[in-house]
């Protein structure tokens, strides 16, 4: 089993590497309001632009390399805040 030493080290470091977020494919967002990590949770979170009508896939960046990725449906109405979380889970 992971320690949580190790588990909070892990999400630490995720967290240093983090430049960017990409949206679907073109679209990158560097400004945000929440990039933090508490315990063994990273919690980004970033207004949308308002070009974007909807997040099909979200990649988080790192120095030219995607850190992490996923697939979604978000249709974009409005002005809109995304939080993103990562939990390095334990038992």
């Amino acid at each position: 089993m992971i320690t949580e030493y190790t588990r909070n080290n892990l999400v630490e470091n995720y967290h240093n590497q983090v430049t960017s977020i990409r949206l679907n494919d073109e679209t990158i967002v560097n400004d945000f309001l929440i990039n933090q990590v508490v315990v063994d949770v990273y919690s980004i979170e970033f207004d949308v632009p308002r070009e974007i009508k909807e997040i099909k896939k979200l990649e988080v960046m790192g120095e030219a390399i995607v850190l992490s990725k996923i697939k979604l449906f978000v249709p974009i109405e409005t002005d809109t805040r995304f939080k993103y979380i990562l939990k390095i889970g334990g038992a």
